[in-house]
């Protein structure tokens, strides 16, 4: 089994994750066409990927650069 990482991401009310489109051209898929889903699968097929704790302070600390970062920045200039 070869694993990807995804990101699940929110449009409108739903939310949607990318298929490879290799996945798409071996499967004969084409966007737009309609497909038949086994919501019994999804539980064995998507996973949550867990995350290390020092992935997750890597995280608060890159959204918490990129929200204050002028803030910062000015700490540093005095």
């Amino acid at each position: 089994m070869q694993l990807e990482e995804k990101k699940i991401r929110k449009v409108g009310n739903s939310v949607v994750i990318t298929i490879p489109q290799d996945f798409l051209d071996k499967a004969n898929i084409q966007p737009g066409e309609v497909v038949d889903v086994d919501n019994d699968a999804w539980s064995h097929l998507i996973k949550k990927k867990e995350v290390t704790r020092e992935e997750e302070i890597a995280l608060y600390a890159k959204k918490s650069l990129a929200k204050y970062e002028e803030a910062y920045r000015e700490l540093v200039e005095r």
